[in-house]
């Protein structure tokens, strides 16, 4: 069970937050305690049982994934014998889609598990048990893909008005949206053959991601270096924000420059599996008949260039509103030079301030009662209290933060939780993911599930949790310090999910167009410009060490093939919809729970316009830089600096 005290504090420096809950009076009537959560476990067995996955919720063991995968097996062979049948009825049609998304949910639960277990364990695979798991996983997956393949091409190749006629009968009812999809796209759908040979594929467009992590979490012997207690600490991927966030630069700058001269060491592998990455999805979109891999991504969702475009002319027209936050960074920390080091650690604050991860989720769950009501708050506290949160590091887990799903059960949540102001900002951004992916899959069947919910949508249910939050805490604050401590992590995180998303967006487009254009990536010419596009975004006071121009080997989202804008997107939509609830309209919250439940029934747009925004409207994109220059003069009014431009 979960604390039932206020936040509590960490380390020697008193929480704010607490402090905020005691004016308010604590969750329970009772006081903050100290707690001391030990933040990386050599063995992940030492991790108290209710922080770590209950990964036997999808299956009991390994023995028991291979049962159920040599029982789904059978019904591939049936699968098959809908080949050249979908045209006989509307009936024959929907039996074979009811097929082929079961086969489909099987696979898709056998993948996760081992994911999962490959997640915070990398020592996953050298087990000759769990080998085997992974083998049958992987295998089934890939039969499923090549057996199903068929079935759109075959759907797209009927006769419109064939296909018109069995929309409209009962049995296609449950389909009709993605009848809809397959015609809309149904030029870029190729013949049978081919998806078939594209499906065989998939393995191979997956290894560069393989290779790389294969390197970073395996290969690599990542350095040691000494925090301020002078204890080594690894300088592992998952844990920079460590070293980032000290409040000694000298331990910023060893740990951090430490992890981007190891990624410059083996700089040119790294680049090499993402230009190999690139090169095979620029494959993908001339096979299916695009100009451009962009355009073949939207088009997957039904969103329009202009949204990208009208995004990336926004952030870059205010460049002038980010400089001048570096620079107030640099004059508040007192610095001669701004280096990358520098840009995590907390503002005005003195000392660190650590929160525990109990005291926060339950601080996060009475944000989410008192902003969006009981039914989110229910689904987040039963993600809490039932180990569908991963929390602490453990050796040879993977870094960073995420959450996943898996139709049937309950989704995941993996964090390495550092105990900042920004894990708290994670959690409730990442417990938004977890309410939304629960709520979709509970109103929606699999194939309108969120394992169909483009990145475009599901981005807007961290991004407006974590807005709506940094506000909450600040109206119930009297004390400067956490002002301050909760305006500068609203800019941070503005920064991470809206300016710096665009920038990452600009160096991911060049570098498909040079590939599309007949080019070559390397080493020195990726490097060049992830360095120049961080000139431009953040201005002459940030000072570059050439190093760093690797430090997009940290980032994995390159390998979900333009994921990476559409969290400023939704960073613009979750705005929108928090503007809404802040100026007390009082079914912006009910339409927003309304728009988790859709899945993807219906297309982004629509899906967002159900809870009131417009994104083909440039002004909902603007309020989100307005917010950003907002935030930055009342920090710099907290700070004691005056007006800021």
């Amino acid at each position: 069970m979960r604390s039932k005290t206020a936040l509590a504090r960490c380390g020697p420096a008193p929480s704010a937050l607490a402090a905020t809950l005691l004016l308010l009076g604590s969750l329970c009537g009772v006081a903050a305690q100290e707690c001391e959560d030990k933040l990386f476990y050599d063995s992940r067995e030492d991790i108290p049982r209710r922080f770590r996955w209950s990964l036997g919720d999808i299956y009991e063991d390994a023995e028991a994934l291979e049962g159920a995968v040599s029982g789904a097996a059978v019904a591939i062979p049936e699968m098959e014998k809908q080949r050249g049948r979908l045209g006989d009825s509307a009936e024959s049609l929907s039996a074979a889609l009811g097929l082929k998304f079961d086969l489909e949910a099987e696979a898709q639960k056998a993948k996760y598990y081992v994911t999962y277990h490959q997640s915070v364990n990398t020592s996953f695979y050298h087990g000759p048990e769990f080998s085997s798991a992974a083998g049958s996983a992987s295998s089934f997956a890939e039969r499923v893909e090549e057996a199903t393949a068929f079935v759109y091409p075959e759907i797209a190749a009927l006769p419109r008005s064939k296909l018109e006629a069995f929309v409209e009968n009962p049995s296609m009812e449950p389909y009709r949206h993605l009848m809809a999809n397959i015609a809309r796209t149904r030029a870029h759908i190729l013949s049978p053959q081919m998806e078939f040979l594209l499906a065989g594929a998939d393995r191979l467009l997956e290894a560069p991601n393989g290779i790389a992590n294969s390197l970073k979490i395996q290969d690599i012997e990542w350095p040691k270096v000494a925090t301020e207690d002078g204890s080594g600490v690894q300088v592992i991927p998952g844990l920079q924000r460590v070293f980032t966030s000290s409040p000694d630069r000298g331990v910023r700058r060893e740990g951090h420059q430490a992890l981007i001269r190891t990624y410059d060491q083996f700089g040119h592998t790294l680049s090499a599996a993402l230009a190999s990455h690139m090169e095979g999805q620029a494959w993908v979109t001339k096979a299916r008949g695009y100009n451009t891999t962009l355009e073949r991504r939207l088009d997957e969702v039904n969103v329009p260039m202009q949204v990208v475009r009208t995004m990336v002319e926004s952030v870059r027209n205010n460049t002038a509103a980010v400089h001048s936050y570096v620079a107030l960074r640099k004059r508040e920390l007192g610095v001669e030079q701004l280096h990358t080091y520098d840009t995590d650690v907390p503002l005005g604050i003195q000392g660190r301030k650590r929160y525990c991860y109990e005291e926060a989720a339950d601080l996060a769950l009475q944000f989410f009662r008192e902003v969006y009501g009981e039914e989110y708050a229910r689904v987040a506290e039963t993600a809490v209290d039932n180990r569908w949160v991963d929390v602490f590091a453990n050796s040879g887990k993977m870094g960073g933060a995420y959450v996943s799903w898996i139709y049937g059960v309950h989704p995941y949540m993996l964090l390495n939780w550092e105990g900042t102001i920004r894990d708290v900002s994670i959690l409730v951004h990442e417990l938004g993911h977890v309410v939304h992916v629960h709520l979709s899959n509970a109103n929606q069947p699999y194939h309108y599930s969120a394992e169909f919910v483009p990145a475009f949508l599901h981005e807007v249910a961290g991004v407006i949790n974590e807005n709506l939050f940094q506000e909450w805490a600040m109206n119930r604050t009297e004390d400067p310090e956490e002002k301050i401590l909760l305006l500068n992590e609203g800019i941070q995180s503005l920064s991470r999910v809206l300016i710096r998303r665009i920038l990452m967006h600009e160096f991911e487009e060049t570098l498909y167009q040079t590939i599309e254009g007949g080019g070559f990536l390397s080493k020195p010419g990726m490097t060049t410009l992830f360095l120049d596009l961080h000139r431009q975004y953040y201005g002459p006071d940030l000072v570059l060490d050439d190093a760093y121009g690797m430090f997009f080997a940290n980032i994995p989202h390159f390998y979900a093939t333009y994921y990476l804008w559409v969290y400023s997107t939704s960073y613009a939509a979750g705005e929108a919809m928090a503007s809404r609830i802040r100026r007390g309209d009082q079914g912006a919250a009910g339409d927003y729970i309304k728009m988790l439940k859709l899945g993807s029934s219906v297309y982004p747009l629509e899906a967002l316009q159900t809870a009131g925004v417009d994104l083909l409207d440039p002004s909902v994109i603007g309020l989100a830089m307005m917010r950003y220059q907002n935030l930055t003069r009342r920090l710099a009014t907290e700070l004691g600096m005056g007006e800021q431009p």
